[in-house]
């Protein structure tokens, strides 16, 4: 079995199996394992290369949260990227309730959520994303600093 890291490296590791079960031993501690490519023990395949890509330097971001929301008004959101020209940047938001689904609005820098999308049952969670031309790009917050989301409390009208 191959551990695909995400900063693109790779190790190898002799897997137990019983039966129709395999055993899989990830490292005690902290650990972080993109995928796993596991062949059988009569496999002559190797594992596909993975792809080539460029990293660019992160840009920076200017937003400003809002203090609040007021349920059933539209909030408009702005995030400004500095360093990059961004190929499209994608705002990410639902209310503070797992059972609901996201919703996402691609343009910028700029961004106005939906009054009727705005309830004072539940804050408000968003975070963005941002890509660049070869269409990679980042999360602002940055998940790997900092909470990834941003929470916006909601009130009654």
């Amino acid at each position: 079995m191959t551990f695909l890291h995400p900063d693109r490296t790779a190790e190898m590791q002799v897997i137990d199996s019983a039966g129709d079960r395999l055993r899989v031993h990830f490292p005690n501690g902290d650990w972080a394992v993109s995928g796993l490519v596991i062949r059988g023990p009569q496999s002559t395949s190797s594992a596909p290369a993975l792809p080539q890509r460029r990293l660019l330097a992160r840009p920076d971001f200017l937003h400003k949260p809002p203090a609040s929301a007021v349920a059933g008004k539209p909030l408009e959101l702005v995030l400004h990227v500095r360093g990059a020209n961004p190929a499209a940047i994608r705002l990410h938001y639902r209310a503070l309730n797992q059972q609901e689904s996201f919703h996402t609005i691609e343009g910028g820098p700029s961004f106005t959520i939906p009054a009727d999308q705005i309830s004072a049952r539940f804050d408000l969670l968003y975070y963005f994303e941002v890509l660049n031309a070869e269409r990679t790009g980042w999360f602002y917050p940055d998940p790997a600093t900092s909470t990834p989301y941003f929470v916006v409390e909601t009130k009654s009208k």
